[in-house]
């Protein structure tokens, strides 16, 4: 089986994790270039800080990336992998989400 992970959720996961997951690095790297219109060492300074951040998001979404188009030994892994690629990510993610909740409701029901 080779899944496709879905270049929207690439570059949507790109603009998450470096304005939440880096938000430490990017808001002072964005004051700094702010500032660098005036002052020429803030600029470099914000530009090396955005390259930091930006650089360490890709690297994260490329490791997120592979872990979605290898072979899982998890049952539940693999069936979101097969529902995300086959459905597009949208409709197959509501999909996976409603069959997770179905499943967890009838285990309740159950107790």
């Amino acid at each position: 089986m080779k899944t496709k992970y879905p270049a929207a959720l690439f570059i949507l996961g790109l603009i998450e994790d470096l304005f939440i997951r880096y938000f430490f690095l990017s808001i002072p790297a964005i004051i700094l270039l702010i500032v660098g219109i005036w002052v020429k060492p803030c600029l470099y300074i914000g530009l090396g800080l955005v390259l930091l951040a930006l650089v360490l998001c890709i690297i994260e979404r490329l490791k997120i990336k592979k872990a979605m188009e290898t072979e899982s030994d998890n049952p539940d892994f693999r069936d979101f992998q097969q529902i995300i690629s086959a459905h597009g990510w949208r409709e197959g993610a509501k999909m996976f989400v409603e069959k997770q909740t179905e499943q967890a409701d009838s285990e309740n029901d159950d107790a």
